[in-house]
């Protein structure tokens, strides 16, 4: 593999000619030993390379930044997502392709939502950095932790702690967010709250739907979780010393706070997630009858025959339109939806570019790298194009 720089020409070639146009920097070796650790660039510059040789060797041209060119069919992207709020982003997406995302707040409404709301990081992966707040007492305490987030490590260190939480919690749950404790506001702000979106059924379920630039549906999935809902909490950290001592030590996650039962900010969390990568299982729409009795009835709850589990219509159809909708961002998507259990509608939680993908449902051993199935996918992409 060679490394060469990826760039090959800094104008975009004229239309009709292969293209895949990447951002600045992409298959090239980070400039810094910082950046290497913070993008885990190694692997990804390995991974990059392979895909500019890929697309090179199949008569692309790689062109590095410039504009994309939605007018020609044979022009796709790797774009970089470092200044792109993903969220407003796949907001903009569905409003496009007609589907609806769960309705979302902004921190000051959140406190005064009555009904559970779920806090998360956009962008993270593997149902990671995602809370369910069922009442206000949680919303309370997520929200305080949030805003006080840069002072936290220096919290156990102040002799009147105990009077600094409560009455900053005592505030937040009036809508007060401001403190002398409180920096500005803190992380809060980096989180997105959402209504919580409950499926048909026991079980929490999701639809986890690849598909190309090119509009093909690759496969589809129903992710649901090992346990019922709101029946599994969420492991308790192992700790040395009092939580507050504990954060105040570098090096350790703020998140503590919310997962230890000491922590005056604990908010009793479960899980709630179903996604594959955080213990759920997976259920594939392949058309081949599923056998376990409970996975035929997590089916029959979203109205799947389990006999013939395919992916319904109305999904298959937005997640095409969204794959072709992403061509200019990246060549393969994984969109996430889930079913809402009071009207039966779909709702678009999210747009993953490039996911991780099950190498059995594109017919490759279950122990293929993620770097090789991708490699394999967008061989087939680029397959089905006119020569």
């Amino acid at each position: 593999m060679s490394n060469t720089a990826i760039s090959e020409r800094r104008e975009p070639p004229q239309q009709g000619n292969r293209v895949l146009r990447v951002y600045e920097g992409f298959g090239k070796p980070p400039v810094d030993s910082l950046s290497w650790f913070i993008g885990n660039m190694a692997g990804n510059t390995k991974q990059n390379e392979a895909i500019a040789d890929l697309f090179r060797a199949n008569g692309f041209h790689i062109v590095e930044g410039g504009n994309f060119n939605t007018s020609n069919s044979l022009e796709f992207s790797i774009s970089d997502d470092s200044q792109v709020n993903e969220h407003i982003r796949d907001l903009e997406v569905a409003r496009k392709v007609g589907i609806d995302m769960p309705r979302f707040f902004a921190p000051e409404e959140a406190i005064s939502v009555s009904g559970p709301l779920v806090a998360k990081l956009p962008g993270s992966a593997r149902g990671e950095d995602k809370f369910i707040l069922k009442n206000k007492d949680q919303k309370t305490k997520f929200i305080a932790w949030a805003l006080m987030n840069q002072n936290l490590g220096d919290l156990y260190d102040q002799k009147n702690r105990d009077e600094i939480v409560q009455r900053i919690l005592s505030k937040v749950s009036e809508g007060d967010f401001k403190d002398p404790f409180i920096d500005e506001r803190g992380w809060l702000d980096s989180w997105l709250f959402e209504e919580y979106i409950n499926p048909p059924g026991e079980y929490n379920t999701s639809f986890r739907v690849v598909a190309d630039a090119l509009g093909d549906v690759i496969y589809s999935q129903v992710a649901r979780s090992d346990a019922q809902k709101e029946a599994e909490r969420l492991p308790t950290p192992e700790t040395h010393y009092p939580v507050l001592e504990q954060i105040s030590i570098p090096g350790n996650s703020f998140f503590l706070l919310l997962l230890h039962p000491d922590s005056p900010f604990y908010i009793s969390p479960t899980k709630f997630f179903s996604n594959v990568a955080s213990g759920g299982k997976p259920l594939l729409l392949n058309g081949k009858p599923v056998v376990d009795q409970l996975d035929r009835k997590i089916l029959e709850d979203l109205d799947i025959n389990p006999d013939e589990p395919e992916l319904p219509q109305q999904l298959s159809e937005t997640t095409s339109a969204i794959g072709r909708e992403y061509r200019r961002y990246f060549p393969h998507v994984g969109v996430d939806f889930m079913k809402r259990s009071d009207n039966g509608k779909f709702v678009l939680l999210e747009v993953n570019k490039g996911p991780n993908l099950r190498p059995e449902a594109l017919g490759l051993p279950a122990e293929t790298p993620p770097e090789q199935s991708e490699l394999e996918l967008l061989r087939r992409i680029i397959a089905k194009l006119p020569s």
